[in-house]
């Protein structure tokens, strides 16, 4: 008797609506990200801190959930049907938790207390992660990529200047 072991074949390749999909999802995140962190924190007037420090409570707390809605949509894109999609994701991942990491530190500084001081150290803590934040750092590597390619595609990615749309 003969027996044949039938080893599965390799995965079927998802179609290009599925390749361009996620990579708008992906794009649509970034570039949420982006413009959450284009907003400039207001001014640090010191001769007004509790102005300030209104100011400032509401600008951290909108961009700590602006951040926190990008993160939450790369975690949730699951595996990329692109190959470099998911390094862009973990790259991506990263920086972004890295800023809210950031702003989350200032956060606590400006409730730690009432001093005017700590509204200039909330700010010296939030404004060089607003100043340096790269969307293109995710794409570094990978111009020309299976990832960049579908992102071309896809409108959401004209909204990352990085891409070249």
């Amino acid at each position: 008797m003969l027996v044949a072991a039938c080893a599965p074949g390799p995965a079927p390749e998802p179609d290009p609506a599925t390749k361009q999909a996620w990579a708008d999802r992906w794009c649509s995140a970034v570039a949420d990200a982006e413009a959450a962190l284009g907003t400039v924190p207001p001014a640090a007037d010191l001769a007004e801190p509790a102005a300030v420090r209104g100011q400032l409570t509401t600008y951290l707390a909108g961009l700590a959930e602006r951040l926190t809605r990008s993160v939450t949509a790369l975690a949730g894109l699951g595996a990329a049907p692109i190959a470099g999609g998911d390094r862009v994701t973990q790259v991506a991942l990263e920086s972004l938790r890295g800023a809210h990491d950031q702003v989350a530190a200032a956060q606590a500084t400006l409730t730690s207390g009432d001093s005017p001081d700590l509204v200039a150290e909330a700010l010296a803590k939030v404004v060089p992660v607003v100043a340096d934040f790269d969307p293109a750092a995710p794409l570094a590597g990978v111009p020309g990529s299976d990832f960049t390619r579908w992102a071309e595609r896809a409108a959401n990615c004209a909204r990352l200047p990085a891409l070249g749309h």
